[in-house]
């Protein structure tokens, strides 16, 4: 089914590397389209500057990388075991994958066979919104007849049996969830579906979940599948993932203006230690340091104190964390934080100290002493 609703293409359709590597994949015998996010969105009319690119194709591998090396363009197998080479196109990395189906799953990993027929590769993809493809005269192509119209009303649902799509990969129930945000029109059946197997998310490793959950963690507002989990009392045990205590911090979160994301890592996370995770899932290191320096605030007993001594970011972060009311965190974040008029030369001068770290110890208790009465015992002033 060829659907050409819209005159208009997406921006990235006359992009000249993009266009390039089409026209060096489209051959006389075989046929290669733009597939699936970038479709949905350009549906949706989401602006489209910066979206990722997938292609698919009824070429194969070996095939890909030997018109693409050919016509200059570099190559990377990225995913070749599944059929999926990465072509670096100027500025962008495009992911083409060959037509496949399903020989055997079992929740984590899939057994593929290539095909070259555009309807059996629609078929084991998740959604029905995201069965379409754009060919190379911009047609849009919908194999499965349901896409267009599911875009259309919004409606969101499991491409075939929801509980056999699921069984492929896990990952989906997560992915249906997040998608809530933009297809509020939920099928029922592929809820049930989801709620029903919540278990097989305990087989999947600590790296895929959270890559898919972080597309939660920067979403604003707070998604609408994040609160249907919590409303659920879903959490998965293994990975310490608790979605009620989560989305109550996230829901928080975005009253305050401040840069949140540390704080949400450690939430979602609120069994496991900052280090052991940063360590599991290859965060960057200042953010590991963040979310260390929070969960170090949270148990002092004094924020401002906290935060005098890391500033804002984490001060605010751990009020949050620590379950204050939205107006008292304003409060801290509005605090005009003291400058300490208390020096090592000061020090050294009135009581005769060298430097070292008597010197060190001391000025430490002074300023504890000059805090407790500038701040605490006077209160906060505020900007």
């Amino acid at each position: 089914m060829v659907w050409c609703g819209m005159n208009k293409k997406p921006d990235w359709f006359y992009d000249a590397d993009l266009s390039h590597v089409m026209s060096v994949l489209n051959t006389e015998w075989r046929e290669t389209r733009y597939v699936g996010g970038c479709i949905r969105d350009f549906l949706l009319q989401r602006r489209d500057i910066d979206i990722d690119i997938d292609m698919a194709t009824q070429l194969h591998p070996d095939e890909v990388i030997s018109l693409c090396n050919d016509a200059g363009l570099k190559t990377i197998p990225t995913g070749l075991d599944h059929g999926t080479i990465s072509v670096l196109a100027g500025e962008r990395v495009v992911e083409v994958t060959t037509l496949r189906r399903d020989v055997e799953t079992d929740g984590r990993r899939a057994v593929v066979a290539y095909t070259d027929c555009w309807v059996e590769d629609a078929y084991r993809r998740d959604f029905t919104v995201n069965s379409l493809s754009m060919d190379v005269n911009g047609a849009v192509h919908d194999p499965l007849g349901l896409g267009v119209d599911d875009i259309a009303s919004r409606r969101l649902r499991f491409v075939g049996d929801p509980e056999a799509r699921i069984k492929e990969d896990a990952l989906r129930i997560l992915r249906f969830f997040r998608f809530m945000d933009v297809f509020f029109n939920t099928d029922a059946a592929s809820l049930h579906a989801c709620t029903q197997n919540w278990g097989l998310l305990e087989g999947l490793s600590k790296e895929r979940v959270t890559q898919e959950m972080r597309k939660m963690i920067v979403a604003i507002p707070a998604s609408q599948g994040l609160k249907e989990m919590a409303a659920q009392g879903l959490t998965i045990k293994n990975l310490g993932l608790n979605f009620q205590f989560f989305y109550n911090i996230k829901e928080k979160s975005q009253n305050i203006d401040i840069e949140c994301e540390p704080v949400l890592w450690v939430a979602l996370f609120s069994g496991v230690l900052a280090e052991e995770l940063g360590e599991a899932l290859s965060l960057p290191r200042t953010l590991v340091k963040q979310m260390q320096a929070i969960c170090g605030a949270v148990q002092d007993s004094d924020l401002y104190w906290s935060t005098y001594r890391h500033g804002k970011d984490v001060g605010v972060q751990a009020a949050i964390l620590a379950g204050w009311d939205v107006d008292d965190i304003i409060t801290l974040q509005n605090w005009e934080i003291p400058v300490c008029p208390i020096t090592a030369e000061v020090v050294m001068r009135d009581e005769g100290l060298d430097p070292g770290p008597e010197l060190g110890k001391r000025l430490k208790q002074l300023e504890r002493e000059w805090f407790t009465k500038e701040v605490l015992e006077t209160g906060p002033r505020q900007n």
